[in-house]
């Protein structure tokens, strides 16, 4: 366990199409120490979504 924050870039374009993730709001998720997200992988855009958030 770190203390540091993590960042899932929205539709980061130095990533391969089929590892990238749709955040839902447009932005970067910025997760700290105690959340998570959850995500499903989309067949249909080859993207990773974020469903759902949860933490301290």
């Amino acid at each position: 366990m770190g203390s540091n924050e993590l960042v899932l870039a929205n539709q980061n374009t130095g990533s391969m199409p089929e590892n990238r993730i749709i955040t839902g709001t447009g932005a970067d998720l910025s997760l700290i120490p105690d959340e998570s997200a959850t995500m499903f992988y989309d067949r249909a855009s080859e993207r990773w979504r974020v469903i759902a958030t949860t933490g301290a």
